[in-house]
């Protein structure tokens, strides 16, 4: 595999904000510019209206956390796997936070990072495609690393590396630690291709070969199940009895008894 060469490295331009609106709507409009660049890296202290999966908002506390958005060249890349940004972005993190404490750390599928049961990291991806081109992609990531209150809806489901600690951090020394991640994962990418992703991203999977309920979101049928892998058009196997069966992104929530 061989990918389009790039001028920057990701983050080699580092946009530093004290506040914006969104992190990925900032770097989605220079996607959408004459001023794209691959690997531009766009940091917030404070977001006003930080993004989430299937519309939710992305909360944060002002200078404690991590909002941060990578513009990515994806042109070379088949627009049939969008999910390797994901993968990619996700295992970049992960590396991340194993520097700092790697105790019960898991990627849960298909976006979000763990610390045993709580959450600690949301990812979220975004496409601009022209005709049947997949252009760029911009990876939003929030990883929570100062904040110790949460709100009492998530107190149950969230964490933070100060939490796990007992350390302060350094958002912006962490972000940039971050875009080197990053590139480091790009570089594998364009090397060894995306199957060597996909599989230690299937290794570190949140849950894998536990039994484990699920909820249908559709018709809010609850059922068991293994977790098996995660497969290059981004659903997830499950056993599920004696068969396999396959799940698309937002189809099935996991039931976690302690966030209950």
């Amino acid at each position: 595999m061989s990918l389009v060469p790039t001028k920057h490295s990701i983050g080699q331009i580092f946009l530093e904000l004290k506040e914006v609106e969104s992190t990925n709507n900032y770097a989605m409009a220079f996607a959408n510019s004459e001023e794209a660049t691959h690997g531009i890296a766009v940091f917030a202290h404070h977001q006003s209206a930080g993004k989430g999966q299937r519309g939710k908002a992305w909360k944060d506390h002002s200078g404690e956390n991590i909002a941060i958005s990578f513009i990515i060249d994806t042109s070379a890349l088949s627009l049939q796997y969008q999910f390797q940004i994901i993968i990619l972005s996700g295992l970049a993190t992960y590396d991340l936070l194993y520097d700092y404490y790697d105790e019960m750390l898991k990627i849960k599928w298909p976006n979000d990072i763990y610390f045993g049961d709580k959450k600690a990291v949301g990812i979220l991806t975004e496409s601009l495609v022209k005709g049947n081109k997949w252009q760029w992609t911009v990876a939003g990531i929030g990883i929570n690393v100062n904040q110790i209150d949460f709100e009492e809806v998530i107190q149950k489901k969230a964490t933070s590396l100060k939490l796990l600690t007992g350390k302060d951090f350094d958002t912006v020394a962490l972000a940039k630690q971050l875009c080197e991640k990053m590139e480091t994962r790009w570089q594998q990418l364009n090397q060894l291709g995306f199957d060597y992703l996909l599989s230690i991203y299937n290794q570190l999977l949140y849950k894998k070969d536990e039994i484990l309920s699920f909820r249908k979101r559709e018709n809010g049928e609850i059922f068991e199940g293994k977790i098996q892998s995660a497969q290059k058009d981004g659903k997830l196997v499950i056993q599920v009895k004696e068969q396999l069966q396959f799940f698309n992104f937002g189809e099935i929530e996991f039931i976690i008894p302690s966030q209950l």
